[in-house]
């Protein structure tokens, strides 16, 4: 290397992807090679083919060696930190692909840290599927705990949806809202009970509302948690409601039970088990109708057979 910066190589010359010397230097974790580029003029501000900046690829290499380097080496490290890769901010990136101390480095180096992309998600969002520490180091820098996206999604949305349940008892532990709708009328209280995780589901009992906390949507079939449940088909969620208490007998704005509505959808196993735990087989509607009744309405012939 030093013989060819000697000859004056050109460090803007770009491999077949669009990288150049010092983009391939970080995307292999090379400082010291990095360091000698830089001083001998390497451009900070190239990109590859797909948008990928220095910056970016430190970020999503786990380099914070590398990017503290970088950051040292500007004179307004926080107008640096403001290069995109595409639309997506630097921050919002290490979220996705980084480390913890790439994140560290980042706020340390005055990184914003509720932007948002153009959906409306944050680095705090982008930080669910990493680890629960990235999550409390963004909370403790100000991360805005219920911001919400353009589809009404919160982080609590995400760490309930994607089952990551140390994110989720972070956030709640941060005072998150549980409560929250998004577009589709859903909560992270109802996203926790469509998991299954009993872990999940227990984090989010003795909140506010109990497990039969009513959405305002129009989706009636939302309006009670064990009935997203059982909407879902999801017999480990269905368990661990009734083993955490609860109620089978509470009805929706149709006045339907949970046992009406898995009569309906012909869910036998789900059936035995809310009979199991008490469910009045011979509960009616409002209009009169039981479970059996719900069951043949549907067509389902199996659960006329059982009930």
């Amino acid at each position: 290397v030093d013989i060819l910066l000697n000859l004056n190589f050109d460090l803007s010359r770009q491999d077949p992807h669009g990288k150049t010397p010092v983009l391939c230097c970080t995307a292999n974790s090379l400082k010291d090679m990095l360091i000698l580029l830089v001083k001998h003029g390497a451009d900070i501000t190239a990109r590859d083919n797909m948008g990928n900046s220095i910056w970016h690829l430190a970020a999503a290499e786990n380099s914070h060696v590398i990017l503290r380097h970088l950051l040292a080496t500007v004179d307004q490290p926080d107008r640096a930190l403001r290069y995109f890769c595409g639309d997506e901010p630097i921050l919002i990136h290490a979220a996705t692909w980084g480390s913890e101390d790439v994140i560290v480095a980042l706020l340390k180096a005055g990184a914003e840290t509720n932007l948002k992309l153009e959906d409306g998600n944050t680095p705090l969002h982008s930080a669910i599927d990493g680890s629960s520490r990235m999550v409390r180091i963004l909370l403790l820098r100000g991360a805005d705990l219920n911001v919400q996206a353009v589809d009404g999604s919160t982080a609590l949305d995400f760490a309930a949806r994607f089952e990551q349940v140390r994110a989720a008892k972070a956030l709640l532990e941060h005072g998150a809202k549980h409560n929250c709708e998004d577009s589709q009328g859903l909560t992270p209280l109802m996203y926790a009970y469509r998991t299954g995780l009993e872990g999940m589901i227990s984090l989010f009992i003795g909140k506010e509302s109990d497990p039969q906390a009513k959405s305002s949507s129009t989706n009636w079939r939302s309006s009670i948690a064990l009935v997203t449940a059982l909407e879902h088909a999801i017999e480990k969620g269905v368990d661990a409601l009734i083993e955490l208490g609860a109620s089978l007998e509470d009805t929706d704005s149709l006045v339907c039970t949970p046992l009406h509505l898995a009569a309906s959808k012909g869910q036998c196993d789900i059936i035995d088990r809310l009979v199991r735990a008490g469910a009045l087989v011979n509960k009616r509607t409002l209009i009169g109708d039981t479970p059996l009744m719900a069951a043949a309405w549907a067509g389902q012939i199996n659960v006329v057979r059982k009930l």
